[in-house]
């Protein structure tokens, strides 16, 4: 594994070959303490068994999200709500459902606009243009369930929604789930003829460039993260030349985490949902629950 110096208490490990987040430790006393005691955490997404095995209690670290991230769609397990912690040191802090950060501002969307896109190192980032609302044609559009579903290069209309917006889903497959370390992973489908190694647009996508690194997890899939801090980074398969699907975290969107002001989020189900059975099914409910009540209190604002 390749150790990672998240903060200076914290250190990660991931998986050199796939990039996948498997384990971290934590220091639990100042870096002047001599022997300090160590805490660690595995990410649920490596573990063959997920049901029975743990308990969820909450989310922390809430502030960063400025729109309450995946937390909105995770709101209950198991017939209790789950806690929504601002910081993590700071226990009594709560984040209520719904809640905005002040600094989260409306954006008023303009056709040259560009989104900055990097990983926790700065190893690797990018920017994407906006989608245009003209692409689609009026074409119908596939329904996308699913990170690694297949489609031809004709039938590219659906990867742009009418608003202007990219698709994005959540992905729950085996495959996704074991290179990246997460129970559920966050894509969106974006042309590569949109991405940018630089602000100004001149320097188009490459399969590698900056600190990124390949693993082809089935044939003619390939999956990229960054080299240093395992952050995932693309989805590509042969099957759909010229579109990729962009890991959803690394997006510094101005409004918020689920950056809802460039990505039209489909909410209708889980992708790949049957890899949940008989391994995670009580997470995969619970989610399912919350997009559907997250779609319903949408509606009402």
């Amino acid at each position: 594994m390749t150790a990672f110096e998240f903060s200076k208490k914290i250190t990660q490990y991931n998986c050199r070959t796939c990039g996948a987040f498997v384990i971290q430790s934590s220091k639990l006393a100042d870096d002047e303490d001599a022997d300090p005691k160590v805490h660690w955490d595995v990410m649920t997404g490596t573990l063959a068994e997920v049901d029975g095995a743990i308990e969820l209690r909450g989310h922390i670290y809430l502030q960063d999200t400025k729109d309450g991230g995946f937390a909105d769609w995770l709101t209950t397990w198991r017939g209790k709500d789950l806690r929504r912690w601002s910081l993590y040191d700071d226990r009594d802090v709560m984040t209520p459902a719904g809640w905005r950060d002040e600094s989260s501002r409306p954006i008023h969307v303009k056709p040259g606009d560009k989104l900055h896109a990097y990983c926790k190192c700065g190893g690797v980032q990018f920017w994407i243009r906006r989608a245009a609302k003209s692409s689609n044609n009026g074409e119908p559009r596939p329904q996308p369930s699913m990170s690694g579903e297949m489609c031809s290069p004709a039938l590219a209309a659906w990867l742009r929604a009418d608003s202007g917006k990219y698709l994005a889903c959540n992905c729950s497959c085996n495959s996704c789930r074991l290179a990246t370390g997460k129970e559920v992973t966050q894509w969106a489908y974006v042309r590569t003829e949109d991405i940018f190694q630089d602000e100004a647009g001149l320097i188009p996508f490459a399969v590698k460039f900056g600190s990124l690194k390949t693993y082809q997890s089935s044939p003619n899939v390939t999956r990229s993260f960054c080299s240093v801090c395992g952050a995932a980074t693309f989805f590509s398969a042969a099957e759909r030349e010229g579109v990729v699907d962009v890991a959803v975290g690394l997006l510094a969107s101005p409004d918020g985490a689920r950056a809802e002001s460039w990505l039209e989020w489909r909410l209708e189900r889980l992708g790949f949902r049957g890899d949940t059975v008989g391994r995670s099914e009580s997470i995969a409910l619970a989610i399912e629950h919350g997009f559907d009540q997250f779609q319903k209190r949408s509606t009402q604002h």
